[in-house]
């Protein structure tokens, strides 16, 4: 095999000095993400033969060398053999495949090489989603801060904290999702009050695959400009559809500046937005995000947390399932026996004064 490899060294030398290659690839090079497929095509038209005479070489870069290469499978449904255009697949490439391929084809007792194709497979890139979470109401000592990475592996992730140029460690928050795999990473760090009132830096680092990538706490707002968050959860009275939707409402901003999102357990649920307006009210436009639950989620306490981005900062309001089971379906309860008992009076006092007149 090794002599056979020599030959087409030696063809392809002599022929490179005298004459162009009559065998000839493209691309030259081609660019993919791994997981992507590589198509290389080779024409050999001028030798007058069939795609069966055509193998793929490699170049080893490690040691110089060069290869048969089974990485390369012909594509029979997409070669021109009547043209003699040859085509070769790699099917789900990776990283290591980078290299320089070469078109041989062997014609009597010659072999004619191409001109070569260089294969580039990137990593493929993953940009992570991150956000930092503040408590809606600050009045302890300290002031705990979250960093929440999505879109990545939590195995892949590594974070830390800097705090006014200092390095913090922070504390890994751990959530699993339902098949035991974390699939967010949180980190926290305290900061006193104090540090907090004088707005200090504060910056989440994130790396992963290689890559450092940042988000910085924004400035806080004055106390007046505080978002004031509300959570409530129904259930359909339809037996047939055992979903509990829970509603996320944010009052007295432009919606312009709001965007609002889930946190269900371990994964994200963007959910649906809408935008309430109440006529003849100043600064009456409400921002609601409904999102639907599954009954066993209702039923097992699954942590339900609304994230409210507002003006580059973050607010988060966690749904306490006990509370709502105590307040809000109460409260439900109470306004439609006031709304009933309003109808009903309304409906006598019109019988009362129509038998007067």
């Amino acid at each position: 095999m090794s002599l056979w490899l020599l030959m087409i060294w030696v063809s392809h030398a002599m022929g490179s000095v005298t004459e162009p290659s009559i065998v000839t690839q493209w691309p030259m090079v081609a660019e993919v993400t791994a997981g992507e497929d590589v198509v290389l095509k080779c024409n050999i038209i001028e030798l007058y033969s069939s795609c069966s005479a055509v193998t793929w070489l490699r170049v080893n870069s490690e040691n110089a060398t060069i290869s048969l290469t089974n990485r390369l499978q012909m594509d029979a449904h997409n070669s021109e053999s009547v043209k003699s255009i040859c085509t070769a697949v790699i099917t789900n490439s990776t990283v290591q495949d980078s290299s320089i391929y070469y078109c041989a084809a062997v014609h009597g007792r010659f072999a004619h090489i191409g001109n070569g194709s260089r294969v580039i497979v990137k990593e493929h890139t993953v940009l992570p989603v991150i956000d930092i979470l503040t408590p809606l109401i600050k009045n302890a000592p300290l002031v705990p801060l979250q960093c929440v990475v999505t879109g990545a592996k939590s195995s892949q992730v590594q974070m830390h904290w800097s705090v006014e140029g200092r390095k913090e460690k922070g504390q890994a928050v751990l959530r699993h999702g339902n098949d035991g795999a974390v699939q967010i990473s949180r980190n926290q760090i305290l900061i006193t009050a104090e540090q907090w009132e004088r707005k200090i830096q504060c910056v989440c680092v994130v790396e992963l695959g290689g890559q450092i990538f940042t988000k910085s706490l924004q400035t806080h707002a004055d106390s007046t400009e505080m978002a004031s968050i509300e959570i409530m959860a129904f259930t359909s009275s339809n037996n047939h559809d055992p979903t509990v939707t829970l509603q996320c409402t944010l009052s007295g901003f432009a919606p312009s500046q709001v965007s609002m999102y889930w946190l269900i357990g371990s994964r994200r649920e963007n959910g649906q937005t809408l935008f309430v307006w109440d006529e003849g009210k100043e600064n009456s436009v409400k921002t609601q995000n409904y999102v639907d639950i599954s009954e066993e989620e209702w039923k097992t306490g699954t942590e339900s947390t609304c994230i409210v981005n507002l003006g580059g900062r973050t607010f988060t309001k966690t749904l306490n399932h006990d509370d709502i089971q105590e307040t809000c379906y109460p409260v439900i309860s109470v306004t439609r026996l006031f709304a009933f008992v309003t109808a009903l009076l309304f409906y006598m006092t019109s019988l009362i004064l129509a038998h007067r007149f």
